[in-house]
């Protein structure tokens, strides 16, 4: 008798929405900036390749950026992580937002 298995590999994605999601401003211009990883020590802390127990960095994760009015939510921008999983917005008014990831299929939201 033989048997196929098909094998596949998950490892979380970092929350990036809420964990590692930093507004800026300066001179009146707002930005939202992060980084989608893989928090490997489940830490919420993105620590690179200089630091002990570095994680690893997801490049072409897929971030949207939402402006929130009340109970509205409008899509306003997208960007896809480079190659150190860096993501920005830029030239942003103030308001409210919601930055939400589109999930890459070979990992699991962590």
């Amino acid at each position: 008798m033989q048997f196929n298995c098909l094998r596949q590999r998950y490892a979380p994605l970092a929350a990036l929405a809420v964990l590692v999601a930093t507004p800026t401003t300066q001179a009146g211009i707002i930005k939202i900036s992060g980084y989608a990883y893989i928090d490997r020590n489940n830490d919420g802390t993105l620590t690179f390749n200089d630091q002990p127990n570095p994680e690893f960095v997801i490049p072409g994760v897929t971030i949207q950026l939402f402006s929130v009015l009340g109970a509205t939510e409008t899509l306003i921008d997208t960007e896809v992580t480079n190659d150190v999983g860096f993501y920005q917005f830029s030239s942003l008014a103030a308001g409210d937002f919601t930055l939400r990831q589109v999930q890459p299929v070979e990992y699991v939201d962590g």
